[in-house]
């Protein structure tokens, strides 16, 4: 058989030059094998033929020719090699085949001939051998089980992108521990699914956002005029029994008392207003206290100017969130209580809470956040997801009464606002428009006496304050290159050097707390 095959084909193969014959049968070189342990063939393996052509050569010797050179061990099916006899007597000749390839490999051509006339190759993984045998139209095409490997993507990001590539029998399942894809699929499916994950899997673009935090404040105050609010205002006037004249025997009495200071039953020395039933006013001059006469004086004119600059940098990948932020975080004070001992009020304890989370948001958290998510869009441009916010905390806090109980909580104030825009790589994005003006303008005046022209203005006070923060926010993308990295040590040289650290001072009698030595235990 092996003869007649020659003489079929030599005189085919002996026009081209790029493939004798000998290349194609001869036995198949080290390291050009198509199957690996488990029977599974790789059909890139091995050299690339310039041509292979065949014309109305044997299918079987063609196969068995093309099965030595890439490596694949196998036997066929004996229906394929032994001619059929049809009803009418005539018996049926084996199948030719004709085709010229062009830049395949061995195993290549030798799959492309099974497809087309209607074959398949099924592996065994427990001898190494596979057969070569007819191909049931009616049932599924077999799975094959193959490992793909990620250089870049996750596992399990890539996972729900390939699924819509393969059958219902088929399978992709991601290894977290080694970063690859177990794919149980079909051989088309497989081909589909490793060019899908080639383009897929690329490095992606790294970026370098620098940010610039200007934060402007001034708040001029301005106070002038007397304030009589220490002698006209919350003066306490109180009726009752004097206790004076209760101890002298006296009858019932009211006492009228505008004082406020701290009282002596027996000896107070207060002035006070008494009115007796039966001797009238007592004493018979009354004086009418307010802790004296006092009014602020205000003549003054404050301002203050404050600047403040942060400039935080951070390296991130193409569509990460990057968070660029300078805060501090409030205290909040929580009052929980615990179980008393026997019979004794439950003990409480107040304990400061610096992660006030509502909603996934921390609301005790104040300062300058700048969110930052970078994409690339062309050659040299980046686009920007910007999410900046500043908050503060208010100086007048919320006040509720809550079962009896007056209880505070902070209040805090927030502007943030959200935008998108395309910058050209190194270029400055300039973010403004985050500005709080707030002003206050408080009168107080005596009634009639501040009305008096000229002499009221000594009955009146005015104050007024303005409070204004502005920010300003410059945001720098920069593409970073490989050779933007500074090469340092290898690891095996840092692991060689000494961990001294450069520049420490010398420890000294005069400058160390320790003794300098054990005056207990003498040198010898």
């Amino acid at each position: 058989m092996m003869n007649s095959f020659k003489n079929r084909i030599l005189p085919t193969l002996a026009a081209i030059a790029l493939l004798p014959f000998g290349a194609l049968a001869a036995e198949p070189s080290a390291g050009a094998g198509a199957s690996d342990s488990t029977g599974q063939v790789n059909l890139g393996a091995g050299e690339v033929i310039p041509v292979i052509q065949m014309e109305g050569a044997a299918l079987t010797s063609t196969l068995e020719s093309l099965g030595r050179q890439s490596g694949i061990n196998f036997q066929f099916d004996p229906r394929i090699t032994t001619p059929t006899v049809t009803a009418d007597g005539r018996t049926n000749a084996l199948a030719t085949v004709t085709f010229r390839f062009e830049n395949v490999t061995a195993a290549q051509a030798f799959f492309a001939v099974l497809d087309n006339y209607g074959l398949q190759f099924l592996s065994d993984p427990r001898t190494k051998i596979g057969r070569v045998t007819l191909k049931d139209a009616a049932a599924a095409e077999p799975l094959v089980s193959r490992i793909v490997n990620l250089k870049f993507t996750q596992a399990t990001n890539i996972v729900a992108l390939v699924q819509p590539l393969i059958g219902k029998s088929s399978r992709v399942l991601p290894d977290p521990r080694t970063g690859q894809l177990v794919v149980f699929a079909t051989e088309k499916e497989l081909a589909t699914i490793e060019d899908f994950v080639r383009k897929l899997d690329r490095s992606l673009p790294q970026f370098m956002i620098e940010a610039r935090f200007l934060e402007t404040a001034k708040n001029p105050r301005s106070a002038k005029g007397l304030d009589w609010s220490d002698t006209l205002s919350a003066q306490k006037l109180t009726f009752g029994n004097s206790s004076l004249l209760t101890a002298a025997g006296g009858g019932a009495s009211v006492e009228a008392s505008s004082s406020a200071l701290p009282r002596n039953d027996a000896l107070s020395s207060a002035p006070r207003v008494l009115l007796d039933t039966a001797k009238g006013f007592n004493p018979n001059i009354g004086i009418l206290s307010a802790e004296g006469v006092r009014a602020t004086l205000s003549f003054l004119n404050s301002d203050s100017d404050t600047e403040s600059l942060a400039t935080p940098r951070a390296v991130t990948m193409e569509g990460i969130q990057t968070e660029l932020s300078v805060v501090r975080n409030v205290p909040v004070f929580e009052e929980s209580l615990a179980p008393g001992g026997a019979g004794g009020a439950p003990a409480s304890a107040v304990k400061p809470n610096y992660d006030l989370s509502v909603g996934g948001r921390t609301l005790n958290e104040v300062g300058i956040k700048l969110l930052v998510t970078p994409r690339m869009q062309g050659d040299s441009n980046i686009f920007l997801d910007l999410k900046p916010e500043i908050s503060d905390q208010e100086l007048t806090p919320a006040i509720a009464t809550l079962g009896g109980k007056l209880s505070t909580a902070p209040i805090f104030s927030r502007r943030r606002l959200t935008t998108q825009a395309v910058v050209p790589d190194g270029y400055t994005l300039v973010l403004g428009g985050l500005v709080s003006d707030s002003k206050s303008d408080v009168n107080s005046k005596v009634p009639i006496l501040g009305d008096i022209p000229g002499l009221g203005a000594a009955f009146r006070k005015n104050s007024k304050e303005r409070n204004k923060r502005n920010l300003v926010m410059f945001v720098t993308p920069t593409i970073i290159s490989k050779d933007d990295y500074q090469s340092g040590q290898r690891p095996t040289e840092f692991f060689k050097t000494s961990s001294v650290i450069s520049g420490e001072d010398p420890k000294t009698v005069w400058n160390s707390a320790k003794p300098e030595k054990d005056w207990t235990k003498p040198k010898p």
